[in-house]
């Protein structure tokens, strides 16, 4: 596995070197044709980049994974399209084939098979980097707006040189700025709309337990854009065999455009996909104490966590903020490992990933936790806040709603790690607007006792609709109203309060290793 990264990584130079050779030896362009035909090429791409990257907002990927996908594309993928186009170019002539149906048969082909290589590689390389949706559609973007810079430049280029020879140096300079019109403003989207539809299908393989389907997902997305691409060049070849751009003008308002615009609706989806699991699974975490209702409520929106990181930033600064971030990110990967699992999907590392994000949880919780001078001490049970009043003395208190800002709070101690096998999803929780996220049902594990002996604050088997977990304690869990449940491993009072360093109370990893943890 390392060898296999270490070599996909050097591809990348490898292809730099390949393409600058091919611009500067072979297709007569001079340094500083190159330079123009390269600033011109960047003009769409921070838009598009941007784009991509805004995409995949609830769990950022490392810049260093966005680079790659990024310079495969422009490297590695033209380089190896640029050699194939050429020999397929030399085979069509040697047959008696017009080289132009290369644009067909050929281009499609591979240029969406070595565009779609960057998120295929990550999925398989860097297995946690590719989690989902929007995970893959931006490495697959981001590979294809890297083609499509670096095939700009040879566009550009080339019709500066063939105009300056056939026109002299006006005919050269109209020439480029039609390419520019054309190429990078009405149509700079094209590579990046048919390398999403590879980029659907990897982000669909990666989260079915179905092995058919995993195998299925990818090729059917990397044929939907073979296919696109395909079209898109007949159309553009019969317009200029014909002289008549209103064949393209069609394609362009009659198929283009309409499949942009579904593209973005789905991408929007797609984006806010991670905050759907969020609020479908992690309400499991709420009711075994690791988190607390409100710090649910921070996690299912872009503008609530935009929120608890201003807050953090507040009460312990710029580390508070980071502290933050890396908090958010752990919990939606938390989130998506948990409904992978129930999905069938297996773990995205060998190591058990779910202690390791509630470990890193845990950490990044110390850094905010108990920073609010504002606000009074409280622990979460997962059941209620114990809040410490200022005489002292511990109470019982029923979380409310909306749950929009982060309770400086810590779980006293994690009950267990969540066990429960959904038979359809898990309970919703409500947060917000008066509505459950995602009404369903749960069952215990087979072999697993009945919960026993279980107390509800609100009367035996009973609890109003917006507190469903209330109803449905984990298995075995005994409660009783006004009473501080007890840590199986040390009996006693809990801490007074968690201190602003958060060392010497909470949870600690032993306690998490007891059993029925």
């Amino acid at each position: 596995m390392v060898v296999l990264r270490i070599l996909a990584i050097a591809l990348v130079p490898i292809g730099a070197m390949v393409i600058f050779g091919v611009l500067i030896f072979l297709s007569e362009f001079s340094f500083g044709l190159f330079t123009a035909s390269a600033l011109i090429a960047l003009l769409p791409v921070p838009f598009l980049v941007f784009w991509f990257i805004w995409l995949d907002r609830f769990d950022p990927a490392w810049w260093e994974y966005q680079a790659f996908a990024f310079g495969w594309g422009a490297c590695v993928a033209t380089s190896i399209s640029l050699g194939v186009n050429t020999l397929g170019g030399l085979v069509f002539a040697s047959v008696g084939v017009p080289e132009v149906w290369v644009a067909v048969w050929v281009a499609p082909v591979i240029e969406e098979i070595t565009k779609g290589l960057a998120p295929l590689l990550l999925f398989l390389l860097w297995r946690r980097e590719v989690v989902g949706l929007a995970d893959a559609v931006m490495y697959a973007g981001l590979s294809a707006t890297g083609f499509a810079m670096t095939e700009n430049i040879l566009y550009l280029g080339r019709v500066y040189v063939s105009g300056e020879q056939l026109q002299g140096p006006l005919g050269a300079v109209v020439g480029v700025a039609t390419l520019i019109v054309v190429r990078l403003g009405l149509t700079g989207f094209i590579h990046p709309l048919f390398t999403s539809m590879t980029g659907f299908g990897i982000g669909m393989a990666a989260r079915t337990g179905k092995v058919v389907l995993r195998w299925l997902y990818p090729v059917i997305g990397l044929v939907l854009a073979m296919a696109l691409h395909g079209v898109w060049n007949f159309t553009a070849i019969l317009a200029q065999q014909n002289q008549d751009v209103r064949f393209l003008g069609y394609l362009y308002f009659m198929l283009t455009l309409p499949i942009l615009f579904g593209f973005v609706v789905l991408a929007f989806w797609a984006r806010s996909a991670p905050g759907r699991v969020v609020r479908r699974v992690l309400p499991e975490y709420v009711r075994a104490g690791w988190l607390s209702p409100p710090e649910l409520g921070t996690l299912v929106t872009l503008r609530r966590r935009l929120w608890a990181r201003r807050w953090a930033r507040e009460v312990a600064g710029q580390e508070g903020a980071r502290a933050m971030r890396a908090y958010q990110s752990a919990c939606t990967r938390l989130a998506l490992l948990r409904e992978g699992r129930l999905r069938g999907v297996g773990d995205w590392e060998p190591a058990d990933p779910e202690h390791r994000l509630l470990d890193e949880i845990r950490a990044c919780q110390q850094t905010f936790t108990g920073r609010d001078s504002t606000v009074p001490a409280a622990w979460w049970d997962g059941l209620r806040y114990l809040v410490t009043y200022p005489d002292g003395q511990q109470h019982p208190v029923v979380p409310r709603q909306p749950f929009a800002m982060p309770v400086p709070v810590r779980p006293w101690y994690p009950w267990q790690m969540p066990q429960y096998a959904f038979a359809s999803h898990p309970p919703g929780i409500t947060i917000g607007h008066g509505r459950p996220a995602v009404p369903g049902s749960w069952s215990a594990p087979p072999g697993s006792p009945p919960p026993v002996g279980y107390s509800s604050p609100f009367g035996a088997g009973s609890a109003p609709a917006q507190y469903p977990w209330y109803a449905v304690p984990p298995p075995g869990y005994v409660a009783v109203p006004g009473a501080q449940p007890p840590p199986p491993s040390s009996p006693g009072p809990p801490p007074s309060g968690p201190s602003p360093s958060g060392d010497g109370d909470g949870p600690t990893s032993s306690d998490r290793e007891q059993p029925g943890v």
